[in-house]
């Protein structure tokens, strides 16, 4: 499913140069001056459709090479122009400023430990590159997740999901909150929670989509949800208009984490769900497990598209 009435609202979308931009070459590639309509949905549309034949490349037309040289990761020619874009742009212009963060923390942990250390110029070089290295390394797992295109999610989601995450920070749990990025910061880019993100777009859609709101809450019936925790329309759209930092949090903590006694657990059972079944049963043996699996989504798991045979262990105590 594609919404960009929801990008529209959040970012004002359509009156962006990026947007304009990929209007203008889609009216060139047609050749016959033909215009892209001024509808401001429709214009958005196009450029994610333009994002998705670079970003994800579904007939093969670009070259295919290993992402930031790591040959196990193969992404479009596109995406390795805007991962170079992305490092140069958030990361690696920073690198002074990450050496000499680094070092003041570092610096300040051995002197509680009784321990002289100051780092010279030369020292100060190599921990920003060490420093550069983490963060690429942070956000590389984020454009490899967000690009491949076996993952369910549809590409405003993607944009939405890659946008934001640009601007934080990993999870502080004292604050129990994703802080807000700032320029040489040493905080790696949050960690990618599948099930979490799943949720997030799952709700976002409810909020558009009354039958998918429908199909939500009879999953959450299914797992004796109290009557006053189910989704309704007004909750779907609050969720849909919080910041993403915020979403992000909240899906985490609705996941539930996986306490030492879980762990400890060993027996279970395997349960074929096919790939014409629906997804219901699968989803709601998922929840409040602590799984950070994409599946813990419902809405687009019915994508014929998107369909998987899976085989599922599954624990209880």
């Amino acid at each position: 499913m594609q919404n960009p009435e929801f990008l529209k609202k959040k970012y004002d979308l359509h009156n962006t140069l990026e947007v304009k931009s990929a209007a203008k070459r889609a009216e060139k590639s047609v050749g016959d001056g033909k215009k892209v309509p001024q509808d401001a949905e429709i214009q958005i549309q196009n450029y994610l459709d333009r994002l998705e034949r670079l970003a994800l490349d579904p007939e093969y037309k670009q070259d295919w090479k290993g992402m930031g040289g790591k040959e196990d990761i193969k992404r479009s020619r596109a995406v390795s122009l805007l991962r170079e874009m992305v490092m140069n742009k958030y990361v690696r212009p920073n690198k002074e400023k990450l050496a000499e963060g680094a070092a003041i923390v570092e610096e300040r942990a051995a002197r509680q430990m009784g321990i002289n250390m100051e780092y010279n110029e030369e020292q100060l070089v190599e921990r920003g590159e060490i420093a550069v290295k983490d963060l690429e390394g942070s956000l590389d797992q984020w454009i490899a997740y967000l690009s491949d295109r076996n993952e369910p999610y549809p590409t405003w989601f993607r944009y939405y999901a890659f946008r934001n995450i640009l601007e934080l920070g990993e999870y502080d749990k004292d604050k129990q909150e994703f802080p807000k990025r700032t320029a040489g910061t040493n905080r790696l880019f949050p960690d990618i929670d599948r099930g979490a993100l799943a949720r997030i777009e799952d709700i976002i859609e409810c909020a558009k989509d009354p039958a998918k709101l429908d199909r939500f809450r009879k999953a959450q019936k299914e797992t004796q949800t109290p009557e006053d925790e189910l989704l309704t329309a007004e909750k779907a759209r609050a969720f849909a208009g919080m910041a993403f930092a915020k979403q992000y949090t909240e899906s985490i903590k609705e996941a539930g984490e996986i306490t030492s006694e879980m762990r400890a657990e060993t027996k279970g059972k395997w349960i074929k769900y096919s790939q014409d079944s629906d997804p219901t049963a699968l989803w709601a043996s998922l929840q409040n497990k602590g799984t950070a699996w994409c599946t813990r989504g419902l809405c687009d798991r019915r994508n014929p598209a998107q369909r998987r045979r899976f085989l599922c262990l599954l624990y209880f105590r």
